[in-house]
């Protein structure tokens, strides 16, 4: 799977766009604040129907303009596709979106999801075991929506009920208490049953991820470092088991139970504090290399060799969910990297899927990155080729 060119209106500091690419190696450089990851940013939002930043959605329409445009024309192993992604601001600051493939036009951004493959790889993903939870749930969520569009509308239908109880503490406490309890009963047993479902999509995912990178952080480390990755059940119960192993035995309906009487048991906690305190949206992830935490205890070294394994196992694992080699998106990640590790990634993917690279400067890159590469310079949202 290689993308053809790129068409961007009003996205960004990008008044006006229109590149086309290679299907090996694109370089982009040029000075930090030009503009370079504004660009990925797009093709993730073309890959996965939305920002990957914790943004708003007017940040992505170009100051003073009311509407903006993100297009790809992109081939796969068995046609050329058309991806198009339009957001128009109204008077009162909402943002209506629409998404386009093929020329049909959807509402939602399901029908987006699979269509092109991307793996991003950014500087601060190396910050991936030792960042907030929310950072790792992301992570394991976008990549979990990609493999499955069911995921997606788990996911959502989960959040629109947390925030639905979350206003019911903040607001309604001080209303009926016979209808605030049974109120707040039956969003917990909601939370419960969709809780559930998206543990067990998690779970699944994880199990995968966890198998291709243990191969993968054996290989990099010279077979020196192990890896084991752990799910971490957000419980009020001290006896909760939480390693993925275990979890993986537990059923849907199990995961249910535990969930609600959870829930029942923190209930005072939760509307003394207005939100709510247990389910997936408070779970964490857990990385575990020679049977000692990453976050804490492993070297800098070992921290880049894992997310380096990380980012390489999800290459794998979409490829062998779609048979088709995601595009890879490098944000001035190689700089971070040493010669080791960057020779590793280089050689695992030159040639065999298709890369786009932000970089300040291309002193520390290999040579052979060169040979057939397009080489792009990024100024003030221009983009011009060498």
């Amino acid at each position: 799977m290689w993308i053809n060119n790129v068409y961007l209106k009003n996205f960004r500091n990008y008044p006006e766009l229109d590149i086309t690419l290679t299907s090996g190696a694109n370089l982009f450089i040029g000075k930090n604040a030009q503009g370079k990851s504004n660009f990925l940013e797009s093709i993730e939002l073309l890959s996965l129907g939305k920002s990957s930043r914790q943004v708003s959605d007017l940040d992505l329409i170009s100051h003073n303009q009311n509407s903006m445009q993100a297009e790809t024309n992109f081939q796969n192993d068995y046609n050329l596709e058309n991806l198009k992604i339009c957001y128009e601001k109204h008077s009162n600051n909402k943002v209506n979106k629409s998404y386009f493939i093929n020329g049909k036009a959807y509402k939602t951004r399901k029908p987006v999801l699979g269509r092109l493959l991307t793996v991003s790889f950014k500087s601060q993903d190396l910050q991936l075991s030792q960042n907030a939870p929310k950072y790792r749930r992301d992570w394991l969520d976008n990549l979990a929506c990609l493999i499955s569009k069911a995921y997606l509308e788990i996911y959502n239908n989960y959040e629109k009920i947390i925030a639905q109880k979350n206003s019911l503490l903040r607001n309604n406490f001080n209303s009926n208490l016979v209808s605030f309890n049974d109120s707040l009963d039956v969003y917990n047993q909601q939370i419960a049953q969709h809780g559930a479902k998206l543990i067990k999509f998690r779970l699944k995912t994880l199990d995968r991820i966890n198998q291709y990178a243990q191969i993968t952080l054996v290989n990099i480390s010279s077979a020196n470092d192990n890896l084991i990755i752990d799910y971490l059940r957000k419980s009020n119960n001290e006896s909760s088991k939480n390693n993925l192993s275990y979890l993986n035995s537990v059923s849907q309906d199990e995961f249910a139970n535990l969930l609600y009487n959870d829930m029942q048991t923190t209930k005072a906690l939760e509307i003394l504090r207005k939100q709510s305190l247990i389910g997936p949206h408070r779970d964490d992830l857990e990385f575990i290399i020679n049977n000692q935490p990453a976050k804490g205890f492993a070297s800098q070294g070992q921290h880049r060799s894992l997310i380096l394994a990380l980012k390489l196992a999800e290459l794998q694992l979409l490829e062998d969910k779609f048979s088709q080699k995601p595009v890879l998106l490098l944000d001035d990640v190689l700089a971070e990297l040493d010669e080791n590790r960057q020779t590793e990634l280089i050689s695992r993917i030159y040639q065999s899927c298709q890369t786009i690279i932000t970089t300040v400067n291309i002193s520390y890159l290999p040579k052979n990155l060169f040979k057939e590469a397009f080489v792009f310079d990024v100024n003030n949202g221009h983009i011009t080729k060498s």
